[in-house]
C-alpha cells in the first residue's frame, strides 16, 4: 500500500509514522531533556566531576569528558571569565564555549551519542545551559586518586595492557598482589594522566602483536562463532585506534 507522505491528514502516514517511533521519540526527547536527567558515564574522566557542564574533544568516536578545568588545563586555555553559559572570551569581542579543540557534550536523547555544534536542538541546548558550568568542590578529606598502567604477561593478551584508578592510599596493596608472578599481570606505569595511561594501552595493543595472537586463539576455538569472532576484532581496532 503506497503511503502519501504529503498529506499531514492521512492517517495511513501517521499510522506507519507512529509504527517507526517518530512520535515516541520525539516524547523521550522533550522528557528526557525537560527533567534535566544525566546519562550514565556523564563525568570528567579526570577528576570524576559530574552534575556540571562537560566538554569532548572534537571529531572523535569515542570522545572522552572533561569538566571546565580539566579541559582548560589539557588545552592551556584560560577560563578565568568563562560565565554560566559556558563561554569564554574568543575573538573580536565574541565568545565560544568550545575550549581549545574540547567542544560542549551533549548527549542525544537516545543517550547513544553526542550532537555536534551546528545541530544541537534547542531543547538539549538549554538542557546544557542549566547545567552548573564549574565542577562542584571536593568535599573536605576526599582521597587522590592514582592512573595504573598494566601489563598482561601471558595468554592470548600478553604483551596487552589495561588501566585503572585505585585511591593513592591503597596503591602499596595494589602493588603487592601485582608482584606475584603468577598473577599473570604486572604494573608498568603509575600515577600518570588519563591520556598517557591511554596512549601506553594503545602503543603496547599495536606493538605486542596481540591482534595475531588472539585471532589465532580464537579461530582454534570450535565455540567461537562469526560474530563473536568479528566482534572482537572490532572490539580490538577501537580500542587501538579510537
Amino acid at each position: 500500500m503506497a503511503v502519501n507522505a504529503s498529506k499531514k491528514r492521512d492517517a495511513r502516514f501517521w499510522k506507519k509514522w507512529h509504527q517507526a517511533g517518530a512520535l515516541g521519540s520525539a516524547y523521550s526527547q522533550k522528557l528526557f531533556y525537560a527533567k534535566g536527567h544525566i546519562p550514565a558515564g556523564y563525568f570528567c574522566s579526570e577528576c570524576g566531576a559530574t552534575n556540571c557542564k562537560l566538554w569532548r574533544r572534537a571529531y572523535t568516536f569515542q570522545p572522552k569528558f572533561l569538566c571546565a578545568v580539566c579541559a582548560a588545563k589539557n588545552q592551556k586555555e584560560d577560563i578565568t571569565t568563562i560565565d554560566r553559559k559556558g563561554t569564554i572570551p574568543y575573538k573580536d569581542g565574541y565568545r565560544t564555549d568550545n575550549i581549545g579543540w574540547y567542544v560542549p557534550a551533549i548527549p542525544t536523547e537516545d543517550r547513544r551519542g553526542y550532537w555536534t555544534n551546528a545541530s544541537v536542538p534547542k531543547l538539549a541546548s538549554l538542557w546544557w545551559n542549566r547545567l552548573p558550568t564549574l565542577p562542584p568542590p571536593k568535599p573536605e578529606g576526599e582521597k587522590k586518586k592514582v592512573n595504573v598502567v598494566f601489563e598482561y604477561t601471558n595468554g592470548s593478551y600478553c604483551g596487552a595492557r589495561i588501566w585503572s584508578s585505585y585511591p593513592a592510599d591503597e596503591l602499596e596493596e595494589v602493588r603487592a598482589k601485582n608482584n606475584d608472578p603468577n598473577s599473570g599481570i604486572k604494573i608498568v606505569a603509575e600515577d600518570v594522566s588519563s591520556d598517557k595511561a591511554e596512549r601506553l594501552c594503545r602503543k603496547a595493543l599495536l606493538q605486542s602483536g596481540v591482534f595475531t595472537r588472539r585471532l589465532e586463539h580464537l579461530d582454534a576455538d570450535p565455540n567461537v562463532s562469526p560474530d563473536l569472532m568479528g566482534a572482537e576484532v572490532t572490539n580490538m581496532l577501537l580500542a587501538a585506534f579510537m
